[in-house]
């Protein structure tokens, strides 16, 4: 509802001032008049609609499937339920109960000039309107209403549909509506994207496949192959994600940002550092625009690498968003301080830590654990290896750090536990180290097979053999995984 009140609160209307039934919005009223309109909307969902009453019918509902969802919040909150086929025409479900002036069927209709007109173009509108707001129950309900009121479905009525298939993960549906279209002749390229995005997301990568197979070459686009691509790299079956991002480009079909950014993500799961940075300049080269995901796809891919030539890339690639007025969120954050944790340099950890805080961004578990490895890493960096003070200096402020998490009420678990024993085992603190076991015990999380691995490869570092029996009595109570159940891991980069 902010967005509504923003609008109305807008330099003109201060100036001129505007009367919404009865009330006067001028800048001298806007306090108490906004208090107002807090309460006017929880009861009066008509209201809401009111502040837009110069704007045309058509660019209401519009409005209420853009991809920003707020006037679709708004209606939500203000009429405390999701608009039906009943309020959005006027009308019951039912011919032969239809009275416009009964009960529910005036709720959010006099939000509107008139009730909106009865037409499967409507009805495909009101469609699109529940599946953005999830309401199943309400698209069944529409399809049934509209099948009542005897009205056809057309291509963009079967295209809604399968697209909410597709967010519902529903293939079967989806594919039904597709046989359903193809058998009435009003199967299009939409239509086959929408059911091929529904495979692709219950992973039936064959099955998709198959359908964008239907499509003419001609008509073929990336929004068919990309949710495919996606799936493949979710399933980590990346090496048909590649078979199919080479085929679509041997049908001179070319990526966008969101299928480059996907394949830059899947180099950084395969450590092929260069191969993500030849997608980026290809990406130029096309003018395809990258955004922000696409930066935390190279930052991620730069953190995989782990060298401190990928750290200066990952910093330049940093500044290049800051330069493009790409927006840097937490997650760019969080992955530049994973990334400065894996190179081995803490103190460029602690600066972009430092730049979210400057930015105004909140630290979360993935923080505090990143800044947690950067303090480890640094104990066995080149960069530090002759300086001693520096990474005791490092081990101290992890230590403040993980109080400083669960004073924020960051509940600390097994990640953050290793984290912090894996800063100590490498700066060879040995009683420490231990004392996390007995912080574990008493925080009731039960160590794992990693910090078992670390505190073995401790002693053994520090010839302290005789504790092994001691340490494996102690993970003998907290009844560990066997070693053949296990799955396996690299070394201690493994655990970032």
């Amino acid at each position: 509802w902010r967005s509504v009140e923003r609008r109305t609160t807008s330099a003109s209307l201060r100036r001129d001032g505007l009367r919404f039934g009865g009330w006067v919005w001028r800048a001298q009223e806007r306090t108490s008049a906004r208090k107002k309109f807090d309460q006017r909307i929880r009861s009066s969902p008509e209201q809401v609609f009111a502040a837009y009453a110069s704007i045309k019918l058509d660019e209401k509902i519009e409005s209420l499937v853009s991809n920003d969802g707020g006037l679709t919040d708004l209606l939500e909150k203000a009429a405390g339920k999701p608009i039906t086929f009943e309020t959005f025409f006027g009308v019951h479900a039912l011919p032969e109960t239809a009275d416009t002036d009964s009960g529910d069927a005036k709720d959010l209709v006099l939000a509107f000039d008139r009730p909106y007109p009865l037409t499967v173009q409507a009805c495909n509108k009101l469609l699109r309107l529940q599946a953005h707001v999830r309401d199943w129950d309400g698209i069944r309900h529409t399809i049934t209403a509209m099948r009542a009121h005897e009205m056809q479905f057309d291509p963009l009525t079967f295209v809604a549909l399968a697209t909410a298939a597709a967010q519902q993960h529903d293939a079967a549906w989806a594919q039904t509506l597709l046989d359903e279209a193809e058998a009435s002749g009003l199967a299009s390229p939409s239509l086959y994207s929408a059911v091929a995005n529904a495979h692709a997301r219950a992973q039936d990568i064959g099955a998709a496949l198959d359908v964008v197979n239907k499509v003419p070459t001609f008509q073929q686009n990336t929004i068919m192959y990309t949710p495919i691509i996606q799936a493949a790299a979710a399933m980590k079956d990346y090496e048909r994600a590649w078979e199919i991002f080479d085929h679509a480009r041997q049908h001179g079909i070319e990526p966008d940002a969101v299928t480059f950014s996907t394949m830059i993500h899947i180099c950084g799961q395969t450590d092929h550092f260069e191969r993500a940075l030849n997608l980026h300049e290809e990406m130029e080269m096309l003018g395809v625009s990258a955004t922000e995901v696409t930066y935390n796809s190279l930052l991620f891919a730069c953190g995989q690498r782990g060298t401190p030539e990928a750290l200066e890339t990952a910093k330049t690639l940093f500044a290049q968003m800051q330069a493009a007025a790409v927006p840097q969120d937490g997650i760019t954050y969080n992955t530049m301080i994973s990334t400065c944790a894996r190179c081995g340099d803490a103190d460029a950890a602690i600066s972009y830590a430092t730049k979210m805080e400057e930015a105004q961004l909140a630290y979360d578990d993935f923080t505090y654990n990143a800044l947690l490895h950067a303090f480890a890493s640094a104990q066995t960096s080149p960069l530090y290896a002759n300086d001693q003070l520096t990474k005791n200096r490092f081990i101290k402020e992890a230590e403040l750090l993980f109080e400083e998490m669960q004073t924020e009420g960051i509940k600390p678990g097994l990640r953050e536990f290793n984290a912090l024993c894996l800063v100590y085992t490498r700066g060879n603190r040995i009683h420490r180290a231990l004392g996390v076991l007995e912080q574990m015990q008493e925080a009731g999380v039960t160590p794992d097979f990693r910090t078992k691995s670390m505190i073995e490869s401790m002693l053994v570092r520090t010839k302290q053999f005789h504790r092994i029996d001691f340490v494996n009595s102690m993970f003998q109570v907290a009844q560990l995984p066997d070693a053949k159940t296990r799955p396996s891991v690299r070394k201690d980069r493994s655990t970032m």
